[in-house]
Order: C-alpha cells, then sequence, then structure tokens
C-alpha cells in the first residue's frame, strides 16, 4: 500500500486505523478464497491447498449433475438434497447449505403450490429443508453460462476445515522505497495454511463434464 506523506501527516482522519482496517478486509478475503475455492495451484491467491470447491472433488465427496447439465442455472432441488447423502452422518447434524447469495432466486423458484422447501425467513436467516444456508461470497456466483466440472453448491460442517495463523499478522513499513514520490509503503502479511481434517465433512454439487 502507498500512503503519500502529506496525506499522513494532513489528514484528519486515523490513517493507521484506515490502514489496519483495509488490511484486514484483504487479508479477511484472501482467507476465504484459500478456505472455500482455492485451487491448490500456487498461483496469485490460489495457495498450495485446495479449498473445498476442489478438495470434495479430490476426495469424491460429490454429487455429478446428469449429462449436459453444465450450468449452475440446471441445478435442481433433487441435485442439492443428493449432496446430503454424500456427507459422513456426524456431519448431518451440524450440517449447512454454503453457496454464492446470487443464487437466492434460483433456490426461491425451486418452491412450487405444494412444496416450498426454500425458506428466506428474513434475519432468521434462509434454509432450504430445514437445513441453513449460508451465503459465502466469494463461491461462484449465479450463471446461465456453462462450467464444465465445476463445484458451486456444498453441503456439510465446514468447521472441520482448519484455518492455522501462524504468528499472526505483521505490518512492514518503508519510507527509503518510496522516497523519490515522497511515499510511505506499508505492506501487511499474514502467513496460514489451510486443512481438511475429515473428508467426509462437507460435499459438494458438481457440473456435468460435458
Amino acid at each position: 500500500m502507498r500512503l503519500p506523506s502529506e496525506i499522513d501527516e494532513d489528514s484528519i482522519f486515523a490513517m493507521g486505523q484506515f490502514l489496519a482496517k483495509y488490511s484486514a478486509r484483504n487479508i479477511a478475503r484472501a482467507e476465504d478464497q484459500n478456505f472455500w475455492v482455492g485451487t491448490g495451484a500456487a498461483t496469485g491467491v490460489n495457495g498450495t491447498v485446495e479449498g473445498l470447491t476442489y478438495s470434495t472433488i479430490t476426495n469424491s465427496k460429490v454429487t455429478q449433475m446428469a449429462s449436459t447439465k453444465t450450468k449452475y442455472s440446471d441445478a435442481t432441488l433433487a441435485n442439492l438434497r443428493a449432496i446430503r447423502a454424500v456427507v459422513d452422518a456426524p456431519a448431518i447434524g451440524m450440517g449447512a447449505y454454503y453457496m454464492h447469495q446470487s443464487f437466492e432466486p434460483h433456490l426461491s423458484g425451486l418452491n412450487t403450490a405444494g412444496d416450498k422447501p426454500y425458506q428466506a425467513n428474513g434475519l432468521g436467516g434462509a434454509t432450504l429443508d430445514g437445513f441453513p444456508i449460508r451465503w459465502i461470497d466469494i463461491m461462484p456466483a449465479y450463471s446461465t453460462s456453462a462450467n464444465v466440472s465445476k463445484v458451486f453448491a456444498l453441503f456439510g460442517d465446514p468447521s472441520y476445515q482448519y484455518l492455522g495463523v501462524r504468528g499472526g499478522i505483521r505490518f512492514d513499513t518503508s519510507k527509503e522505497a518510496g522516497f523519490a514520490t515522497d511515499e510511505n509503503l506499508v505492506r501487511a502479511l499474514e502467513r496460514f495454511t489451510i486443512g481438511l481434517m475429515a473428508n467426509g465433512a462437507v460435499s459438494g454439487l458438481e457440473t456435468a463434464a460435458s
């Protein structure tokens, strides 16, 4: 982060607090990226360990939709119910659905005159067949385009996926690096890892391969 010296010295706002909050939000997003959708490819922000949308495929804990059903919009109520049968029994008691909030209209459309499994519930939180739905901003967003062999919805108990922080957040600053432009350079670093302690704790709904 680059902070011009005049802003640091003359701002009526506490720039230190602003940078700390800005860093915290971005670090939290990096944690979510790795925890939920990290590819394990060690490129960019993907980390070296697979997030849940990839590890469920690796661990064969997925329900794949029928052939030609390559779009997230193809997901049916039967598909969403089927992934509950994939997790181990202990995970069902604390089980919940995890998906991007843009799926809300699609889930609402699954209700029929005689069957209303989806309930928005306002501040009480949405449910599907009585199981809570947790809206995860980093999860794949609803789409009507083809996305082959992708997990886009999860069910289970992700508390079995740990987030291990090593040493806390470290802030480094340098005036010398930004000397030519009269800037203070600030860097926030956090070392962490993730790991799934029980392969059967979480299952995923995967689009068809073709």
